[in-house]
């Protein structure tokens, strides 16, 4: 009989100790508005395949420390990122939908495939009228890479019983080639619906 004994809160603690510990760190992450965050290098690529990547081209500057830039990533979000990339934890309670969403995005783009999961399920289970109401910049979102295959059929889904939602609006022409593809593939698509205003001319 195996024996064995898990102290995973107090590993997070600790960790999170070393987050805010700014005396050994070796990265700078820059994001939006240039703020700046310290990190250590070995914790940031044990834990996201993105970072392990990047910190592999980056060379150090004299201090011996390696600079990494998103100005596309707010500052809040990444604190929430940097806190889960550390201690495992993530509180957004009292954040908005929207906010919540950005933050999934994130995530995804830092490859961390946990938390990008966890927050999808989140949406699909507990966020879906906020989804089909803010359908086309969800749409537009999901499909800018292959990671969100349950976001995608939720949203195919809708498109397939309601395709006016994307057909008819304005921003059409801009979505991406693998997200209509994706529908036209499907064999449910109320293409019917869609066509009539012009069979009746």
């Amino acid at each position: 009989m195996s024996l064995s004994f898990k102290f995973f809160d107090k590993l997070s603690q600790n960790f999170i100790e070393l987050l805010n510990d700014k005396d050994d760190y070796n990265v700078i992450v820059e994001v939006e508005n240039e703020k700046s965050f310290p990190a250590h290098s070995n914790v940031l690529k044990c834990r996201s395949p993105y970072f392990r990547k990047e910190l592999e081209n980056i060379i150090p500057n004299e201090n011996n420390i390696k600079k990494i830039t998103k100005p596309n990533i707010s500052g809040l979000i990444f604190d929430i990122i940097l806190k889960y990339i550390y201690g495992g934890i993530v509180n957004f309670e009292n954040f908005e939908t929207r906010f919540i969403f950005n933050l999934m995005i994130a995530a995804n783009e830092f490859e961390i495939e946990e938390l990008t999961k966890k927050l999808e399920n989140h949406f699909i289970e507990n966020k879906s009228s906020w989804l089909k109401s803010h359908f086309s910049l969800v749409y537009r979102s999901i499909f800018s890479g292959n990671n969100f295959k349950d976001l995608q059929k939720f949203c195919n889904d809708i498109v397939a019983k309601y395709p006016n939602l994307i057909f008819d609006a304005v921003d059409f022409t801009s979505l991406q080639e693998s997200a209509l593809v994706s529908l036209i593939k499907r064999d449910d698509l109320q293409l019917e619906e869609l066509m009539m205003p012009y069979l009746k001319e």
